[in-house]
């Protein structure tokens, strides 16, 4: 079983900056519409102009920023924390957006 463990492991282990980069483009594209609709909600009462300003600092300079540093977070958290269960973490995890991306019917 450590053998299994180890190898699932070595395997993931070259790949930690990608693998958290899409877990966390994941939940965003899961989640980004709950986003984008609380900064509609919240933003409604302001100018045109201003609404599109608000939109585009929260799309482009709010959503890169969040990819950016969450990713390196995860990928942190990932490579100190898991230690030989790395494999299996990632696959949990893996499945875990999926199942939350067919809750929202994305899938």
């Amino acid at each position: 079983m450590d053998w299994i463990l180890n190898t699932t492991s070595s395997w993931f282990k070259p790949y930690l900056n990608e693998i958290s980069f899409s877990f966390v483009a994941t939940l965003l594209v899961i989640y980004g519409d709950r986003i984008n609709a609380f900064v509609r909600k919240n933003t409604n009462n302001y100018q045109y102009l201003v609404r599109v300003f608000i939109f585009i600092l929260v799309s482009g300079f709010g959503y890169g920023f969040a990819t950016t540093y969450l990713a390196a977070l995860v990928q942190d958290v990932l490579s100190w924390k898991t230690g030989n269960f790395l494999g299996v973490v990632i696959i949990g995890i893996f499945l875990i957006l999926g199942i939350l991306a067919d809750k929202k019917n994305q899938v």
